[in-house]
């Protein structure tokens, strides 16, 4: 998104500095002739990138190190850790949760989709689609990507666990996840899809899988934050 890389090159050059708030969504939009939902989008992937926060109401602004650092909450003393990051079902839930066969087809990868995967305009990806139930509730709803080019005829297979699938038939070895997870006010579609009121927060886990260095996978989970929660376990390597 082109309004995406400008602002990031205008953070990046100290026009808008640390602390400092950026042009509404309406000035945005009419100064670079686009719409608002373009805008909101391009902040969102700042968001994402750790350059700026959204208030919600207020506009959004730009974040410094200092601040990023404050918020990491690490265990740098205990040197090198090992963390599991895992989905649990809340306490109290007494229905299994199940998994629905997922909905694979093939599409032109979005503007960010190519972004994150480092693909080239007009290339296309497989999106498979996942949803997790408890009884009548959805818990979850999961959206991967994958390049045609690495696993071809994907939408033509029954797929189950998707990383030991593509390490089954196509040889891509994952070696690397990167996951940012954030809570945000659901769009239409996900508040719809997991049943919940438009102004009721889901967790959001935005994961890159790699191979050698090389991105090959991206998924976005969405859950319904009053079923599910994020458990995440670290073990000290000696």
């Amino acid at each position: 998104m082109k309004v995406y890389q400008e602002i990031r090159k205008e953070i990046s050059s100290g026009k808008y500095p640390p602390g400092s708030t950026l042009p509404s969504e309406t000035e945005l939009a009419s100064a670079c002739s686009i719409s608002r939902a373009t805008v909101r989008k391009a902040l969102s992937v700042l968001e994402d990138d750790g350059l700026i926060t959204i208030h919600q109401g207020k506009g959004a602004s730009v974040l410094s190190g200092k601040e990023e650092q404050e918020i990491d909450y690490g265990y740098s003393t205990l040197g090198h850790m090992d963390s599991v990051v895992s989905l649990r079902v809340k306490e109290g839930a007494t229905d299994p949760v199940m998994m629905a066969d997922p909905e694979i087809d093939l599409i032109k990868a979005p503007d960010e989709t190519a972004r994150r995967l480092s693909l080239g305009t007009g290339e296309m990806v497989y999106r498979v689609q996942r949803l997790k139930s408890q009884g009548k509730r959805v818990v979850s709803y999961a959206l991967s990507y994958v390049p045609e080019v690495l696993a071809p005829g994907l939408d033509g297979c029954q797929v189950i666990g998707l990383y030991d699938f593509l390490k089954s038939h196509y040889q891509l070895n994952i070696d690397r996840v990167d996951n940012v997870i954030k809570a945000r006010t659901p769009d239409f579609i996900i508040s719809e899809l997991l049943r919940l009121d438009k102004n009721v927060p889901v967790f959001v886990s935005t994961r890159v899988a790699y191979v050698e260095g090389k991105p090959v996978v991206l998924t976005e989970t969405y859950l319904a934050a009053d079923l599910a929660e994020y458990v995440i376990t670290s073990k000290v390597r000696s």
